[in-house]
């Protein structure tokens, strides 16, 4: 298989399956441990450098990289503990596996916690040139201090741009918020190769009596995103790729089959696949920048 691969992805977002499955207890493994939580920070990234040595010296055709959730960080407030607590996990968020793979140093922040892990030539092997990076992209996190828990409670609503619309997952739209986090990536990373490896949206159309999927507030978010990427493009993002999420319904973590990102319909009963108005809106789209 190795001579039809150009291209591997080796994690795809550390931050979440990290904070989640040893911090909060909510994908597995189940762990809810914070000294396990920050044990995993420096574990993963040294698996990543040396999964990508491996990799690398016996196929050394293949580009590796990874694919990073960089959603923008705020806090709810002016509240010096609010914005701490918003500056800490922007850190996390940010800097603990794309900045440190990319700068071969971790967030100020974060020493205190992981210096106990780091041996000598750690760092080298961590920081290793990605040949891409992949950027999976659905919205804007805010952030309240909370005595006691580790980065506070995060919310995925904006509570200053309350006119904004939501999925069906009540993540606020925001197109401008994919611009800003492309731009940042270009702006503190070198411009790097990047592909978005995802952006998508739930929406929870059903089918109708003519047997289509009218999903025309899915056809509206990626017009607005994909006019963001350009308006990026445009300002010198290096970016090389697009994937939309998704092809269709899916198993969606802890979600399961709660929501619909797909652009295919699916009936999970008879499993009939039904493309959705949006599949046809896509097809069109991405045949006329092509051609």
């Amino acid at each position: 298989m190795h001579d039809k691969i150009s291209k591997v992805i080796l994690f795809n977002e550390p931050t979440v399956f990290i904070e989640l499955g040893y911090l909060l207890g909510i994908f597995a493994p189940g762990i809810s441990d914070s000294q396990t939580f920050l044990n995993s920070i420096h574990n993963i990234n040294l698996a990543h450098g040396k999964a990508l040595s491996a990799i690398r010296a016996k196929y050394s055709h293949i580009q590796l990289g990874s694919s990073f959730t960089y959603d923008p960080v705020h806090s709810v407030s002016n509240d010096p503990k609010d914005i701490r607590a918003a500056d800490l996990y922007r850190d996390y968020w940010h800097e603990c596996f794309l900045g440190t793979t990319m700068k071969g140093a971790y967030p100020a922040s974060f020493m205190p916690y992981l210096e106990k892990d780091i041996k000598s030539g750690d760092m080298e092997i961590i920081s290793q040139k990605q040949d891409f990076i992949g950027l999976n992209h659905y919205r804007s996190i805010y952030v309240k201090a909370v005595e006691g828990k580790f980065f506070g409670n995060q919310s995925l609503t904006d509570p200053f741009n309350t006119e904004l619309e939501k999925t069906d997952s009540n993540w606020t739209i925001n197109p401008q918020a994919f611009f800003g986090s492309l731009m940042s990536i270009r702006n503190h990373y070198g411009n790097p190769d990047l592909y978005v490896t995802e952006n998508g949206c739930a929406f929870n159309d059903d089918l109708v009596e003519d047997g289509k999927v009218h999903d025309e507030r899915r056809i509206k978010f990626y017009e607005s995103y994909l006019r963001a990427m350009n308006k990026a493009i445009a300002q010198g993002v290096n970016i090389k790729g697009y994937f939309a999420w998704s092809f269709m319904d899916n198993f969606e973590w802890s979600s399961g089959y709660s929501m619909r990102y797909g652009l295919t319909y699916i009936d999970y009963k008879s499993l009939k696949r039904t493309p959705k108005d949006s599949f046809y809106w896509y097809k069109d789209y991405v045949k006329s920048n092509i051609c």
